[in-house]
C-alpha cells in the first residue's frame, strides 16, 4: 500500500541537506572566529577606547580655547586636524574590548599608535621640565588668560600644563603597558569548526 507521507531516508536527506546550507552560509562570517571572554582585560581595554575619546577632547580645547584664543577659529582647526585620526584608536580599542580573537591584529596598530603618543609626550614633558624647573629655556606655555580664569589662579599656566603633561603621558603610559601584556586568543580553523556529517541513508523502505 503507497503512503503519501515520505519515506525516512528522504526526511533524512533533506536535514542533512539543509544543515549543509546553513554550515555553508554562517561558515564565512562565524566559523572562523570564537568569542573569547577577556574578563581581566576587557575592562581597561574598554577605558581605553574612552580615554583616547576624552584625550582629542582635553588636548584640542587646551590648543584651541587656552594656548591660541585670540586666533582665528579656522587656523585652529587646521592645527588639530593632524590629530582627528587619533579617534580610529579609540575604535581600535572598542573592537578589540568586543572580541580579542577576531580584532587581535588590531592590537599592533594601538601599539604603535600608543608609542607615537607617548614619545612626543615624552620630548614635551622633558623640554617643559627643563625650562620650568632649570630654566633651560622658555617654557612652552607661560601665561594663559582663558586657563587664569577658569581656574581663578594668575601666573600659574605652566604650572598647570605641565601637570596635564605628566597626566596624558601617564596615561598613554599605563595603556602601552596593558596592550603590550596582553595575550590575544588564536584563531581557530574552519576546518577545526566544522561538525562532522553523518552519512545519508539512501536506501528505500
Amino acid at each position: 500500500m503507497s503512503s503519501s507521507c515520505p519515506s525516512i531516508p528522504v526526511l533524512r536527506e533533506g536535514r542533512a541537506t539543509l544543515e549543509l546550507t546553513l554550515q555553508i552560509l554562517t561558515a564565512g562570517d562565524v566559523a572562523p572566529y570564537t568569542q573569547v571572554p577577556m574578563k581581566p582585560t576587557s575592562f581597561a581595554l574598554y577605558a581605553g577606547s574612552v580615554w583616547q575619546i576624552l584625550r582629542f577632547a582635553v588636548l584640542a580645547t587646551f590648543v584651541l580655547v587656552v594656548m591660541f584664543p585670540e586666533i582665528c577659529p579656522g587656523f585652529n582647526l587646521i592645527l588639530i586636524w593632524p590629530a582627528t585620526a587619533e579617534l580610529s584608536l579609540a575604535a581600535a580599542f572598542f573592537f578589540l574590548a568586543r572580541n580579542a580573537s577576531r580584532y587581535g591584529a588590531f592590537r599592533n596598530l594601538l601599539i604603535l599608535g600608543k608609542v607615537l603618543d607617548v614619545v612626543p609626550g615624552l620630548l614635551l614633558l622633558a623640554y617643559q621640565t627643563g625650562a620650568s624647573y632649570l630654566k633651560l629655556g622658555p617654557p612652552l606655555v607661560t601665561i594663559a588668560p582663558a586657563l587664569d580664569l577658569l581656574t581663578g589662579t594668575s601666573g600659574r599656566s605652566a604650572m598647570l600644563f605641565y601637570y596635564l603633561l605628566v597626566l596624558v603621558v601617564l596615561l598613554d603610559l599605563i595603556f602601552l603597558f596593558v596592550l603590550v601584556s596582553l595575550r590575544v586568543p588564536v584563531k581557530k580553523k574552519t576546518a577545526d569548526t566544522l561538525p562532522e556529517l553523518s552519512a545519508i541513508d539512501l536506501e528505500d523502505v
